[in-house]
């Protein structure tokens, strides 16, 4: 049999068919680790759900050589269970069969009577594709679950089959932690098992599968029927790894942490009490506070967070500047087809509105789309707003004509999709993108305006949101549950007069002073004490 130290040093190697999304994991550290926190003991019965290449039955095998167990080893891909079939036939300790997992009769039944597994080790598929009727089809069987993401069903799944005390090691995206999707899936992790502990990575540290949208983690939990004990658990989250092969150091048995290394320990009843039973993955006591307090005030309780418009044809409607360094696949537009600030001033007086169009030459307003750019975003695009255009963004199916009472007032654009961190720039009563959250004040009050500018650029912020939702997506949603926090009258006067010579800079010169912004964050940091 082929032992693990034979296999290919690469993790990432993809199915032929590249929609099961399977990336087979046979990086030693990772499989190592995992099969330290299984702790198999003798004649337990193992389950690997989405077997692949084998790496973790070999990581198994090899780590509890003297130790009788029978693996139940199923995956979905003929090709992997042929090749399973092939490397262990002689193993009678290891059974192969080809299973789809999820919507398996005999396996629903087994959790639906207390389970039959000791243990489950899993490194299942992510962002698989669905077809309706199989979305349809799980969402009978998973009826509270989130089924468009097919390794949170997975995970709940090997927690049902799990027997008591029974455990399980996963490896799956971080966007469980605190995704509104996932509530559910937290909320029977929380009350259903004991989670031991929940390691934290970066996605690189699985070559040639860096997710843009997510990090990745290891959790490892322990099934228990005791809601109460399952509350009053103490479990770590453990994070900082600078490199794959810290996970070599968390699987030895004389487990030591390096400086580097963070450990969080809290309760179970911590995250269980948070909004949506969210993972506030942070050493930072102030911030769980922030979020736990009922009596805090959010961004919502100041402004309304609103995504905006789509062409339904940014190829046809969409025009860049000519000093655009972005977007060469759109049409250079002709400064004099540029609709004037006199010329909507005068449609604003005239029908109260510029939802209308505009007629002539004249049709293209100034637009805001994605990209990280601080505080002021010049006008590099333009979307066509003739009455012509505006009419077929109406009728059109594929159009977006959304939130439209917040078109063309002043606010604050936040891009949905961020880089390393959140960013904003100033809306200046421009059209914006369905890419953009827009957040509009509801008292009008310049100074908080340029205040809360500040506060979307700074690490605070990005530390704050990056606790609401761990990935790269800024969703109108996760900003409105900002705790938000307003300064003294004197600090908001100094803060929004430095906000606006930062923009007047930027808008002269196309940089501004960096020591101006230092010194907005160091209010905003002893603001919040973070």
């Amino acid at each position: 049999m082929q032992t693990l130290h034979s296999t290919p040093t690469s993790i990432a190697q993809v199915l032929p068919q590249k929609h099961l999304q399977s990336y087979y994991t046979t990086s030693l550290p990772i499989v190592q680790y995992m099969a330290s926190m299984l702790d198999v003991q003798p004649d337990m019965r193992i389950l690997e759900p989405s077997a692949g290449k084998g790496a973790l039955i070999d990581a198994i095998v090899e780590r509890y050589t003297d130790t009788h167990f029978q693996i139940d080893a199923f995956d979905i891909d003929h090709e992997a269970v042929a090749y399973l079939q092939e490397r262990y036939c002689e193993n009678a300790q290891i059974t192969i069969a080809k299973r789809d997992v999820l919507i398996d009769t005999e396996l629903h039944w087994y959790a639906s009577t207390n389970g039959v597994y000791d243990r489950i080790i899993a490194n299942p598929p992510f962002g698989a594709w669905q077809s309706p009727e199989r979305r349809k089809h799980l969402k009978n069987l998973f009826s509270d679950f989130y089924v468009k993401e097919t390794y949170s069903l997975f995970l709940i799944l090997a927690l049902r089959l799990l027997r008591e005390s029974g455990k399980m090691v996963f490896i799956v995206p971080d966007t469980f932690l605190s995704l509104t999707m996932h509530t559910a899936l937290r909320a029977a992790l929380l009350k259903e098992s004991r989670i031991i502990e929940i390691v934290l990575f970066p996605s690189s540290f699985f070559p040639s599968i860096s997710f843009g949208y997510a990090n990745l983690c290891i959790i490892t939990a322990e099934k228990c029927n005791d809601k109460q004990a399952c509350l009053s658990n103490s479990m770590h989250i453990i994070q900082g790894l600078h490199s794959v092969q810290d996970l070599s150091t968390l699987a030895k048995a004389d487990r030591l942490y390096p400086q580097h290394i963070m450990k969080l320990e809290a309760t179970q009843q911590e995250f269980y009490d948070t909004k949506g039973h969210r993972f506030f993955c942070t050493q930072d006591v102030k911030v769980y506070q922030y979020f736990q307090s009922s009596r805090q005030m959010l961004v919502s309780d100041v402004a309304d967070c609103v995504t905006g418009f789509y062409s339904g044809n940014d190829k046809l409607f969409l025009r860049r500047s000519s000093e655009n360094p972005k977007g060469n696949r759109y049409d250079i537009l002709e400064k004099e087809m540029i609709v004037g600030e006199e010329e909507q001033k005068q449609e604003l007086e005239r029908y109260g509105s510029l939802l209308n169009g505009f007629a002539g030459e004249r049709r293209f307003l100034p637009f805001v789309k994605g990209g990280n750019m601080r505080y002021h975003k010049p006008d590099w695009w333009f979307m066509n707003w003739s009455k012509e255009a505006v009419t077929e963004y109406r009728i059109s199916k594929k159009s977006r004509l959304q939130n439209t009472s917040y078109y063309f007032r002043e606010g604050i654009a936040v891009p949905m999709v961020s880089s390393s961190s959140i960013t904003a720039s100033l809306l200046r009563k421009r059209l914006f993108d369905q890419s953009i959250v827009g957040v509009f004040l509801r008292d009008s009050n310049s100074e908080m305006l340029m205040y809360l500018l500040a506060f979307f650029n700074s690490p605070v912020c990005n530390t704050l949101i990056r606790s609401v939702n761990r990935t790269a997506n800024n969703s109108a949603n996760y900003i409105k549950q900002i705790p938000l926090i307003i300064p003294s009258d004197t600090v908001l006067s100094d803060i929004a007069a430095t906000v606006q010579d930062i923009i007047d800079e930027i808008s002269t010169s196309g940089n501004y002073n960096q020591a101006k912004e230092n010194h907005i964050h160091r209010y905003i940091s002893e603001l919040y004490d973070i």
